[in-house]
């Protein structure tokens, strides 16, 4: 939770706070609920799942409901992290797996993961069964087939006693009804949860199915919708924006407009400056000293690559240079070995010795000679210059003149401008209509036509045959870098050289970075403004993210228009308000405000919220399995083994049985 720094109470500040490894409860199990018949409540949220026992006043359990698969060391195996045990959800973002497709559990493989986890944590890690009834919540209208796969994962891989199931707005509603002494007998219940929004109407204490609807905009969508926005607004701080410090900022800082056409007049207006929430993401401080610091240690670090580097080649060089002077030797001495034999042999005889050789006559054995020691000759004097070292066109120190020193300040002026010409060369044709890009398509035009000026009718492209063809290229890519530019590059670095050695206010005026004072600290800071209720705004305007949709509002309109008035009214005056994504400050207010246009003139209606939107469905789960009454709503493991995966058992805060029809 973003927490106002007490420096700067304006200003808020990232918690990021990881989550927290659960510990077992195993002592607690055996103290309360070892040999005992209380019923395990599991709210199976698409973002958290929540465990405990039924009669507690919250979970003893609340984690992320999804697995990261995490590569271990070197020599190690890869790991499954569930749940908590992922304390750092955005290093392994890109490996969440989940047992939900939106809001429908779709991969038992995941669930029972999950499930595993959490009744290892409950203290059951040591059973051979779990003997205990479980309570799990379901999404709405949930299908068969998914929930019969769900009891034949409680029922064969946990031999559970009992098992029952309930939407999770409905517990909720069941919970608050109860608390006041009331049943659930009228309600137009509003559920936003993290994948959806519904809204679902009850008459009688019976959930009508048939006139349910469901918007697809969730707390998924809101935080999606807050990054992007923030990105947007912050591109430099893209990758700090994560979708932890999203939720984290869309759970501290969001609200619901009552107006939002004329919030956002006002915020125009300018009127509102002073809400603007400026929360401060976390960075390294580095003083100027040491970065500076820093910045001659990488220099001189550079600097030491590059010589050792240097000497490499040269060794490298030396000892090429080396070996070919020892083959020219060895040619040299064999070919004058040949030479000094004309003096010993008969002029027939030689002859035949030089043919044997592979040369004609003495003469063509001459000029190898010639060639032979030219060659030589040349790759002494680079050896010699190896060993030297280089020399550079440079006076003594003791004659360093600062007009010497000037100019080559001068001539570093002038090549710095001509770099900058060629860049902004470069700039004026990628634009379509400058002079530099006009005058290039001109040429490149032109290169279809012969000398006449009229267009080339031959079949066969015979450009670049001629070596003049080519010279075109040099026009085109007039001033445009190339081995001029890497001259140039190379030209300056060895000014920079001297000048660093020769000038003592070099160092000082050109070669370091400039040390001016930035506040880097507002350099990482987010803004909220208009994102404060614009992002909200998606569950009453889901058009705003490219749902079509019809928002919350429209949505109870149409749906109370399906009853008659009788019934409009009675589901009017008890609408009730569930579900985590429902939380934001003004949300209830802005449901009224909804409310009030699209009822009759001079009608009446309520809207009342959960106590705990967020714990609600736990709570009220918890509360139904603690009342006898409830008990004959269990599926039993018998009634399973002899009705099948499907079957279950209605109640007034469950979905309807689809009765399957008969062949």
């Amino acid at each position: 939770m973003a927490v106002p720094d007490p420096s700067h109470p304006s200003l808020f500040k990232f918690a990021d706070a990881g989550a927290i490894p659960d510990p077992i409860y195993a002592e607690d199990y055996a103290e309360r609920h070892s040999g005992r018949d209380t019923a395990i409540v599991i709210d199976n949220g698409c973002s958290q799942c929540r465990m405990g026992w039924a009669g507690d006043e919250h979970p003893q359990l609340v984690f992320r409901n999804a697995i990261a698969r995490t590569r271990g060391k070197r020599g190690e195996s890869d790991y499954t992290c569930i749940g908590n045990d992922i304390t750092n959800v955005e290093a392994v973002r890109s490996s969440l797996k989940s047992q939900f497709d939106r809001n429908i559990v779709s991969n038992f493989v995941y669930q029972e993961q999950i499930l595993d986890y959490g009744f290892c944590h409950l203290g059951l890690g040591n059973e051979t069964a779990i003997r205990h009834p479980v309570v799990m919540t379901e999404p709405v209208c949930n299908p068969s087939y998914c929930r019969g796969f769900m009891s034949e994962l409680l029922f064969e891989a946990y031999s559970v006693p009992a098992v029952a199931y309930g939407v999770d707005a409905l517990f909720s509603a069941y919970h608050s009804y109860a608390k006041k002494g009331n049943p659930l007998c009228d309600a137009l219940i509003v559920s936003s949860g993290h994948q959806a929004t519904h809204i679902l109407p009850v008459l009688d204490g019976k959930f009508d199915a048939r006139h349910c609807k469901r918007i697809n905009v969730g707390g998924l969508h809101t935080i999606g919708y807050l990054q992007r926005l923030l990105q947007l607004k912050h591109p430099e701080l893209q990758n700090h924006i994560t979708p932890s410090r999203a939720k984290e900022l869309m759970t501290t800082h969001l609200y619901v407009a009552l107006d939002y056409t004329t919030e956002l007049h006002e915020w125009a207006s300018g009127k509102r400056e002073g809400d603007v929430r400026v929360v401060q993401l976390p960075y390294s401080q580095v003083s100027g000293s040491s970065a500076l610091a820093d910045s001659l240690t990488r220099e001189a670090r550079d600097r030491q690559r590059r010589q050792r580097a240097r000497e490499q080649l040269l060794r490298l060089n030396r000892k090429k240079r080396e070996e070919k002077i020892a083959d020219y030797e060895l040619q040299l001495e064999r070919l004058l070995g040949l030479q000094a034999q004309e003096e010993m042999l008969d002029p027939e005889e030689y002859q035949l010795v030089l043919e044997e050789a592979g040369f004609e006559d003495a003469e063509s054995l001459l000029q190898v000679v010639r060639t032979v020691q030219t060659s030589l000759e040349a790759e002494q004097q680079k050896l010699v210059a190896l060993q030297r070292g280089p020399t550079h066109e440079l006076p003594a120190v003791e004659t360093i003149s600062e007009d010497w020193l000037q100019s080559l300040k001068e001539r570093k002026k002038e090549l710095l401008g001509q770099k900058r010409q060629r860049q902004h060369r470069r700039q004026e044709l990628g634009k379509r209509r400058s002079a530099a890009s006009h005058d290039r398509m001109r040429i490149i035009s032109q290169l279809a036509e012969d000398s006449s000026g009229k267009k080339s009718k031959q079949k066969e492209d015979t450009f670049g045959m001629n070596d003049e063809d080519w010279n075109v290229y040099r026009t085109i890519s007039k001033n445009e870098g190339g081995s001029d530019s890497e001259k140039e590059d190379s030209e300056i670095s060895e000014i920079n050289k001297v000048l660093e050695k020769h000038d003592p206010g070099f160092m000082k005026a050109s070669s370091l970075p400039e040390t001016r004072h930035t506040d880097v600290a507002s350099y990482y800071r987010l803004f909220l403004g208009v994102e404060r209720f614009r992002v909200p705004e998606i569950v009453f305007q889901p058009t705003m993210v490219g749902i079509d949709q019809c928002g919350i509002g429209e949505t109870m309109e149409y749906i109370l228009q399906t009853y008659p008035k009788e019934l409009q009214q009675r589901l009017a005056d008890n609408v009730f308000v569930t579900g985590g994504n429902t939380q934001f400050p003004g949300f209830v207010e802005r449901l009224e405000v909804d409310l009030r246009a699209v009822r009759p003139y001079q009608s009446t209606f309520s809207v009342t919220a959960a106590e705990e939107r967020l714990l609600g469905g736990w709570q009220g789960a918890g509360t139904w399995a603690s009342a006898e009454e409830n008990s004959p709503h269990f599926v039993t493991r018998a009634k399973y083994s002899e009705q099948g995966a499907d079957y279950f058992k209605e109640h007034t805060a469950s979905n309807l049985r689809i009765t399957p029809l008969s062949s």
